[in-house]
C-alpha cells in the first residue's frame, strides 16, 4: 500500500510539473500577444491619424498650385468658420461596419 501511495504521489509530482511548464509557455504567449497587440494599437493611431486639406496658403514653396477643379473641390469641401468640419470614418471601420 505504501508503494502504491509512492507511485501516486510521483505521479502527481509529475502532472503538477508538466502544468507548471505549460502556465510558464501560456503565460509567455499571452505576453507575445499583449506586446502585438499594443504595436497595432500604435500603428493604427498612426494610420488615423487626421489629414487636413492642404490649402494654398499653407502649401510649401515651390509647390504646384492646384487646379481650378482641385480648388473649387477643396473649398466646397472646407466648412465655413461656424461649422466643424465632418469626421471622416476610418477605413477599417467602414470595413467592418463599427
Amino acid at each position: 500500500m505504501v508503494e502504491e501511495l509512492r507511485d501516486r504521489v510521483a505521479f502527481l509530482e509529475r502532472s503538477l510539473e508538466r502544468r507548471s511548464v505549460e502556465a510558464e509557455r501560456y503565460q509567455q504567449i499571452v505576453a507575445g500577444l499583449t506586446q502585438t497587440n499594443n504595436q497595432f494599437a500604435t500603428r493604427l493611431r498612426e494610420l488615423e491619424a487626421p489629414e487636413r486639406p492642404q490649402r494654398p496658403e499653407d502649401a510649401p514653396e515651390g509647390a504646384e498650385p492646384r487646379s481650378n477643379t482641385e480648388a473649387t473641390n477643396a473649398a466646397q469641401e472646407r466648412p465655413s468658420s461656424d461649422e466643424e468640419p465632418p469626421r471622416r470614418r476610418s477605413w477599417w471601420r467602414e470595413f467592418f461596419g463599427f
